[in-house]
This record gives structure tokens, C-alpha cells and sequence, in this order.
């Protein structure tokens, strides 16, 4: 599979895989059309050398779901978050204005993660280094409360605000302010139901 390839032309390869998928959903093409026969004819590869790293087109989609997580954790790491007052709901706030963001500026993870199931299945490794990237951002923001397994509340946090964000987006065909003012809601008091006394 990809994550084995070492040599550094068999890396460019999956780039180039990877990035023409993105270039095709931003472009337009519908995540079911994503396919290997479509992917190496628009990249310019041999169809065979593309099966020694994705078997089908969900191996594709599956490490593009992940490349956009990766590319998610990264943009909520850069991200400022503002603070007036301190408080967990504006943290959250901070939080879903940065995934907002993300995902307005980023059509093909919006159709990839948001779009379909894919999301349900990245890795859990990727999943993770997001919610710790979001748990390590609010505690430099403030004192957190104290929570039984802060790490595992913000797994599930992160899994809230991305499934509101998902339905908002399969709902609408867009992400709109219902579906940010929801986020933050589910997301707050989920995170305010974690902590205890």
C-alpha cells in the first residue's frame, strides 16, 4: 500500500495520484467518480504502476481523506484563535470558525470528508493528532476544566463538530451560518457535559 512506497519517485507517484484527485473534485467531478482508470489518464501515469500503491478507488479516496485531515490539523495548529474572555464556548468558537474556514477554502475535502462516509474511516492515528492539535490549542488558551480523559473528550468533540459540519453540508450543499452555529453549540455542550466537579 502507499504508506510502504520509500523510493522517492514512487512518493512523487502517490503526490501526483492524490493531487489530481483534489484537482478533480475542485474541479467539479463527483467523489463517485474518482476512479484509477480517470486518475492516471488525467495524471499522465501507467495504469499498472498505480495498482502496486491503491488496489480501488477507495484506497485512493482513503489516503486523500487522510491528506486532508493531515492538511485540517495543520491549518487549526496556524490558526489564531482570539480570546476576549476565556471561556470554553469561545475556544470552541475559535475551533469551528478555523474548520469553517479550512473547508470553505478546500472544495475537495469538503466533498471528501464532509460529502461522504469517508470521513468514518481515516485513520485513527490522523483523527488523533487532530483532536490532540485542538486539546494542546485550548489548554494554552486556558485552564480546561478538570475532565476524566481529556484526550478521549476531544476525540469525541472533534467527531461532533465534524459530523454537525457534515450534516450542514449534506443538508444544504454548502456550509452556511445554521450549520457554524450548530457546530459550536453541539460542540460546547458536549464539552461542558465532560467536565466535572
Amino acid at each position: 500500500m502507499y504508506e510502504n512506497a520509500k523510493q522517492a519517485r514512487s512518493v512523487k507517484r502517490i503526490d501526483t495520484l492524490l493531487n489530481t484527485a483534489d484537482r478533480l473534485l475542485c474541479e467539479g467531478a463527483e467523489v463517485s467518480n474518482i476512479s484509477i482508470a480517470l486518475l492516471t489518464k488525467e495524471a499522465g501515469l501507467k495504469r499498472t504502476s498505480t495498482y502496486k500503491f491503491f488496489q480501488t478507488p477507495e484506497d485512493i479516496k482513503y489516503a486523500l481523506a487522510s491528506k486532508y485531515l493531515v492538511a485540517l490539523t495543520s491549518h487549526v495548529k496556524k490558526s489564531q484563535f482570539s480570546l476576549e474572555d476565556n471561556t470554553l464556548h469561545e475556544l470552541c468558537s475559535n475551533l469551528v470558525d478555523a474548520c469553517f474556514d479550512f473547508f470553505n477554502e478546500n472544495l475537495g475535502a469538503t466533498k471528501l470528508l464532509l460529502g461522504n462516509s469517508f470521513l468514518h474511516s481515516v485513520d485513527k492515528d490522523v483523527f488523533k493528532d487532530l483532536s490532540d492539535t485542538v486539546l494542546n490549542k485550548f489548554e494554552n488558551k486556558t485552564n480546561l476544566p478538570n475532565m476524566f480523559d481529556k484526550h478521549g473528550v476531544f476525540l469525541v468533540t472533534n467527531q461532533i463538530l465534524l459530523a454537525v459540519m457534515s450534516l450542514n453540508f449534506r443538508q444544504n450543499n454548502l456550509l452556511n451560518d445554521t450549520g457554524k452555529k450548530e457546530a459550536l453549540r453541539a460542540s460546547h455542550a458536549y464539552l461542558i457535559s465532560c467536565t466535572t466537579k
